[in-house]
């Protein structure tokens, strides 16, 4: 399960606009004997290299966006029919 905070309200896409860039994100192993719900925490030890800039103030008291995506192959970066993605906003 791969977990990512984003801004809310913009679009992702490659850019050299951090703004579109996930500011932090953690990738959680998952097999059969994992217990549900997952537990998470996103520390300063997850913020991208884009999320750190700045000592991470430029997106602080911003609206998030977390994503958590079940991928079938584990693979990051790629999206599968079967990948299962969840989302809430945060404030």
């Amino acid at each position: 399960v791969y977990v990512t905070a984003r801004l809310a309200g913009v679009k992702k896409g490659f850019s050299t606009n951090r703004d579109l860039s996930a500011i932090a994100s953690i990738k959680m192993p998952v097999d059969s004997s994992t217990e549900l719900p997952l537990r998470f925490s996103l520390t300063s030890d997850n913020l991208t290299p884009e999320g750190a800039d700045a000592g991470g103030a430029w997106w602080a008291g911003r609206d998030l966006v977390l994503s958590a995506r079940w991928d079938e192959d584990g693979d990051a970066n790629t999206r599968g029919p079967n990948d299962l993605v969840g989302r809430v906003s945060c404030k």
